[in-house]
């Protein structure tokens, strides 16, 4: 079956896409060994604070780590400092 040049690099951007997708190390549909190792070292270095996965189409597209800067390490209740 003979496609002109421009419907080929199409046909064949799509194939590409959907092997990307469906064996990507970022899919959510396989969770791969190396997604899980990048979500357990973010959280293992995070004493106070959150990490956001943020998913697009079934993919992993960002993983967002926020700090929280404790300024007082211990807080009495009033009644306590009394």
């Amino acid at each position: 079956m003979y496609l002109p040049r421009a419907d080929f690099f199409s046909a064949r951007k799509g194939i590409l896409a959907s092997l990307i997708m469906t064996h990507s190390i970022y899919s959510t549909r396989r969770i791969s060994e190396t997604l899980l190792n990048e979500i357990k070292a973010e959280l293992a270095d995070l004493d106070y604070g959150s990490l956001e996965v943020y998913v697009a189409n079934g993919e992993v597209t960002q993983i967002t780590k926020r700090r929280i800067r404790k300024t007082v390490t211990t807080v009495k209740h009033p009644r306590q400092m009394a």
